[in-house]
């Protein structure tokens, strides 16, 4: 059964707060609020409803707290320049999962009324500050569902099991050289053109010993394509070195040399990423952060050498220990 009431109704009734932008209203009805479209840049929620359920079912105080954005004009809001329309009127600013667990899922409860704060927006400033002072709480590595939602909103393609996921999102952290805190949709966006190339040919190698570094790998070959992205011609040399790692394993990387490489007892940076994955002595496998950032080091040295067209006998840690930082420098100031 519709009600006849309507949130405009409510609002102009609601109770000022403190700030001229917002007030609150409470026993709104549940379907009022349900029937509003999503925030314009809201995160993937449907697929972490169901398990969220049983947090709901626990009815804590706060899951009758919604926030609801009143846009008073159309607004475009840029997100790493990628404009996004916001049209005027109401919205979710949150609670996307709730109503949606609520409205579809048929769980055993589900409240007929609720409390709501609404909040005035005017420019795109305040809309991201709204919506992200509601969906920040998590680190990027944590919320895979907060990274395919920005690849959703941005359009990005991604077609590996990892991409599809968005379970790269320490990859991202790592490869990002700005404000770590920053959105995640800006962090995505500044890799929109690189992350489809890297879920192509590295986040799904054939060889089982470099799935294992494909977080590392991942971060690597993000640098390196915005550092040898152009010219076009250098970008193709880059992609060609991908193009090796997705097939080459440990037991052919020795008979598969580069083209332009006359000394089998040299190999180029592909072959030396593949031996040290099938025999590691370099590199270390560890979450702790010195540890992934030695992997990154090493692999971008591997990469440089691709580049410069070096073939190389065998690697010091001397040889690459500030590779990750002098690329951080690099990308900053490009």
């Amino acid at each position: 059964m519709t009600t006849l009431v309507t949130l405009e109704t409510i609002y102009e009734s609601a109770y000022q707060l403190t700030t001229t932008r917002s007030r609150i209203a409470a026993n709104v009805p549940l379907e009022l609020v349900a029937e509003l479209p999503d925030a314009n840049i809201e995160r993937e929620y449907k697929l972490r409803a169901p398990n969220m359920i049983p947090h709901f079912n626990k009815q804590a105080e706060s899951v009758y707290d919604f926030a609801i954005f009143n846009i008073l004009q159309d607004l475009e809001v840029n997100i790493n320049n990628e404009i996004i329309p916001v049209p005027k009127g109401f919205q979710k600013g949150n609670g996307h999962t709730r109503c949606y667990a609520w409205t579809d899922l048929n769980p055993s409860f589900v409240p007929k009324e609720v409390n709501v704060k609404f909040i005035d927006i005017d420019t795109p400033e305040q809309y991201k500050a709204e919506y992200y002072s509601y969906d920040s709480t998590e680190a990027v590595e944590k919320n895979p569902h907060k990274i395919t939602g920005a690849l959703r909103l941005l359009k990005i393609d991604m077609r590996s099991n990892r991409g599809k996921r968005g379970t790269f999102g320490e990859s991202v952290r790592y490869a990002y050289p700005y404000d770590p805190k920053c959105w995640i949709a800006e962090k995505i966006g500044y890799f929109q053109d690189e992350l489809p190339l890297v879920d192509k040919y590295v986040m799904q190698v054939d060889s089982p010993e470099l799935r294992q570094y494909t977080s590392t790998l991942t971060s690597a070959f993000l640098i390196a394509l915005k550092i040898y992205g152009e010219p076009a011609e250098q970008k193709q040399q880059l992609i060609s070195m991908m193009k090796k790692l997705n097939t080459i394993t440990k037991d052919n990387w020795q008979t598969n040399p580069h083209p332009n490489n006359p000394d089998s007892h040299r190999w180029d940076g592909a072959q030396h990423i593949m031996r040290e994955a099938a025999t590691p002595v370099l590199t270390k496998s560890g979450t702790k952060r010195s540890d992934f950032v030695n992997s990154v080091n090493f692999y971008l040295y591997c990469i440089n050498n691709w580049m410069q067209g070096k073939f190389l006998t065998l690697m010091v840690a001397n040889n690459f220990a500030d590779c990750y930082s002098d690329a951080m420098e690099i990308t900053k100031n490009q």
